[in-house]
């Protein structure tokens, strides 16, 4: 990130501090530190309140405390203090690298990090250590953030449970909620959802295909991000769909993830809308459909207090939205998957093919879906199922 960027992400940050921002304001350090929102542990850290060390090994001794949580397939004990003591070490100095510096993240085990495994939760790539940061990475640690693990997801990212019978390969199978380990935590970033709102990290990555940063954020009760396709360099993540992925942040606030926003795009400043002048709409044939008692009440508080604030929310009628999502979404990411992971696989040297990658799949629904669809080169449509045709990438 260049000195320019860096210097519109700290204005950015001070923005947030100043305004309030939807965060918490620390000026006290707490007792307990892994109770830190991102944007509290920079403050923290910045104004010598608290070092890099402390609090990253605070949120290793809480990841360690909570490992039946699984949210971690790589927790990083040795590098992330490694990191942590430099970061300090730069910090004394009058070196500091930028907006994250010194305050530990995680990221999905889909996203490259420099010399940790990047499994995407299936065992075929246990073993695939890539030699560089993915370039949404790169800007963070750039930016000076300390990497405390890789975090667990749903297979190969095919799912919104969480539930990956690969990682770990004994009982409780994966990642669970941090509220109620009885319950799932969403997914396919089911990892990086549990960590923030298990207080295992105050922040980090996930990645969205189709709801795969939104979904956990709900259900572990964070903020999650999905941002338009192509906001975010798209390069060394483990792909489904060219048309659909990016990587997305995940934080305990809204600031949060608005400063990761910042720190990734260099300083493409995402400011509040005036809600006076914002319209919403509501399809309630669709997605209220089933909803339950407690989520719809929830949910109707949340839209009165957009009226409240000035918001026009407009009650819609789309009846054709259903047929052309069924038409469209899921099948679009499987005309795309054997492609785009052919060419992963190719461009960083993992020594696999799709057909091996997919023989060696482990939770039952993901490969019901490669061994029925995605190997076979099959998508399903509402009224049949045709042969897709090759679109190298």
């Amino acid at each position: 990130m260049s000195q320019r960027a860096r210097a519109v992400v700290l204005v950015l940050f001070a923005g947030l501090v100043l305004a309030g921002g939807g965060c918490r304001t620390v000026t006290v350090r707490p007792a307990d530190l892994t109770q830190l929102s991102l944007t509290d542990a920079v403050r923290l850290i910045r104004h010598g309140r608290a070092t890099s060390v402390e609090v990253t090994q605070a949120y290793l001794a809480r990841a360690d405390a909570n490992a039946d949580l699984r949210a971690f397939i790589t927790l990083d004990r040795v590098g992330a203090l490694d990191a942590a003591r430099r970061a300090d070490a730069e910090f004394a100095a009058g070196r500091a690298r930028g907006a994250l510096h010194g305050v530990p993240v995680v990221v999905k085990d889909n996203i490259h990090v420099a010399g940790l495994p990047n499994t995407a939760g299936t065992p075929a790539l246990r073993r695939f250590v890539p030699r560089d940061h993915a370039p949404v990475v790169q800007t963070l640690v750039d930016a000076g953030a300390v990497i405390l693990g890789k975090t667990n997801m749903h297979e190969l990212a095919f799912g919104i449970s969480g539930y990956n019978e690969g990682f770990p390969s004994t009982p409780p199978l994966g990642t669970r909620n941090p509220y109620d380990r009885a319950r799932m935590p969403g997914g396919s970033s089911s990892g990086t959802g549990a960590a923030i709102g298990g207080r295992l990290a105050p922040g980090g990555l996930g990645s969205d295909t189709g709801g795969s940063v939104r979904i956990p954020a709900a259900l572990c009760g964070v903020a999650g991000l999905r941002p338009t396709l192509g906001r975010y360099p798209a390069d060394a993540i483990t792909p489904i769909a060219h048309s659909r992925d990016t990587a997305g942040p995940m934080g305990q606030t809204v600031a949060d993830v608005a400063l990761l926003d910042a720190v990734i795009t260099g300083g493409k400043v995402v400011r509040p809308a005036d809600l006076r002048n914002v319209k919403l709409g509501v399809y309630r044939a669709y997605f209220f459909r089933d909803l339950d008692a407690d989520v719809s009440a929830v949910t109707e508080r949340a839209l009165a207090r957009l009226r409240q604030a000035g918001a026009t929310i407009v009650e819609v009628d789309m009846p054709e939205l259903a047929r052309l999502n069924d038409a469209t979404s899921f099948p679009v990411a499987l005309y795309e998957a054997y492609d785009d992971l052919e060419a992963y696989l190719a461009r960083y040297d993992t020594g696999l093919t799709v057909e091996q990658v997919a023989a060696m799949i482990a939770s039952k629904d993901v490969k019901g879906t490669y061994d029925g669809l995605v190997v076979p080169r099959k998508l399903p449509t509402v009224a049949l199922i045709f042969s897709s045709i090759s679109t190298r990438c």
